[in-house]
């Protein structure tokens, strides 16, 4: 028919494998938007639309654990990969994986205060969501909504790195391995067990509910005690401990 527009296949290439293809990109582009919202915090109400989508076809689930994988396989390639002497040697996998993460770093970017952000952490919490963690040497982490933090435990240490947000620690006791929380270019280190470790737009500031915590930026270190807290600006000393009530730590 005359105007009619006619789709031109290429030699080898049947209606049928392209109406799969089509099926197979709709199921992807699904996934990259559930795996985002899954990042950010699902509702009850999500959530089980979320899993009734799961069920509806075999190829969205497959789909969503494609891009889950490769989010975890660009996550390991960027902390491992070694640097190449000349610059110009990248491995093939972390191209392919670059390549096919390249849609989900986009959407991620806008909806959680940038991709790198979860990229340097190895846990992390969305919108409206907690998390409650027990590292390899037995210390516990609250992590609050929208935070996210890194491990970097060795031989020698204990280092968490607080890359968003603000998280609880309750230090498992090994005078061999100090524990170490590393925020906003300050550090936290525990001379007991409990404190807390919040970021906020100028710095950090921490919260001690047990024993004593020693805190350290722009050179200068204070010991903060038990029901005292302190802040301190990225780059500048903390300021003088002041005492806090254990309700407000708890809060």
């Amino acid at each position: 028919m005359a105007g009619k527009m006619v789709r031109a296949y290429p030699t080898g290439v049947s209606m049928k494998e392209d109406d799969d293809r089509s099926s197979s990109n709709s199921a992807r582009d699904a996934a990259i938007e559930w795996w985002v919202s899954h990042k950010a915090g699902l509702s009850h109400e999500e959530q089980a639309a979320f899993e009734k989508w799961l069920e509806s076809d075999p190829a969205n689930a497959a789909a969503f654990a494609d891009i889950s994988q490769t989010f975890e396989h660009v996550k390991r390639l960027r902390r491992s990969r070694p640097a190449s002497p000349s610059g110009f040697v990248i491995r093939k996998s972390w191209i392919a994986g670059a390549a096919a993460f390249a849609a989900v770093s986009l959407v991620f970017y806008l909806s959680f205060d940038g991709l790198p952000t979860l990229l340097r952490s190895d846990f992390s919490t969305g919108t409206g969501e907690t998390k409650s963690l027990t590292l390899a040497d037995g210390s516990h982490v609250e992590l609050d909504a929208r935070s996210a933090i890194a491990l970097r435990f060795d031989t020698g240490q204990r280092r968490v790195i607080l890359v968003a947000g603000e998280g609880w620690f309750e230090v498992a006791r090994d005078p061999a391995r100090p524990f170490i929380v590393e925020a906003a270019g300050g550090t936290a280190t525990a001379l007991g067990t409990a404190f807390g470790v919040e970021l906020n737009k100028a710095g950090a500031r921490v919260s001690v509910a047990e024993h004593q915590v020693k805190v350290a930026s722009g050179g200068e270190n204070v010991i903060v005690a038990e029901n005292q807290q302190t802040a301190y600006d990225a780059d500048s000393p903390p300021n003088p401990p002041s005492p806090v009530s254990a309700g407000s730590i708890a809060a």
